[in-house]
């Protein structure tokens, strides 16, 4: 949201918080294997700071080196920073059987609605659509107005596809469909 003389977002109390210089402060690193350790310590404190926003991955919280490690095998992980205080995660999984996803987006409660999100998820779609992606995927826990608005806001697409979540009967998560720059004009 817009405040009074730049970005304006709410803090952990509902409050209003002015964030014009912290958005521009804000850096976006491509984490490495070598980072395991920084992954290990933002990503559990994203699983408790928001546990309802992600689908369950086993206990992460008993991983081992080797184990986070293995995340980098399948995807790139992209941390968001404020000098040296993570403020965001995010993923693209890859395969060879399926297009990019973008997974496990997480935005610290205290810099939320300021962009953080959407830098993560704009920095991962760049490279994946530079790289030739015919295509990006989302799967969007429902309900999540804001994910979904956040996505829409990028360019993606509902694709229809619904599925229930592994860790509950009750759980349902929709996928979205960024097409690729190849296929944009079609």
């Amino acid at each position: 949201m817009l405040g009074r003389g730049g970005w304006a977002g709410m803090d952990e109390h509902g409050r209003e918080v002015d964030a014009s210089s912290a958005s521009s402060d804000l850096r976006i690193s491509l984490l490495t294997p070598a980072d395991w350790r920084v992954l290990a310590q933002v990503r559990l404190m994203a699983l408790v700071d928001s546990p309802e926003a992600f689908a369950a991955n086993g206990d992460e919280s008993d991983w081992n080196a080797g184990d986070w490690r293995r995340t980098f095998e399948t995807g790139l992980w992209v941390m968001a920073h404020l000098g040296t205080r993570p403020v965001g995660l995010a993923r693209m999984s890859r395969s060879e059987v399926e297009p990019p996803h973008i997974e496990s987006v997480w935005t610290a409660r205290t810099h939320r609605r300021l962009g953080v999100a959407r830098a993560l998820v704009q920095w991962l779609v760049d490279r994946e659509q530079q790289a030739g992606a015919a295509e990006i995927l989302v799967w969007v826990i429902d309900p999540n107005p804001t994910a979904v608005q956040l996505y829409a806001s990028l360019g993606f697409e509902p694709t229809g596809e619904r599925q229930m979540l592994a860790d509950s009967g009750e759980r349902i998560e929709e996928r979205l469909r960024l097409p690729g720059a190849t296929n944009r004009d079609s």
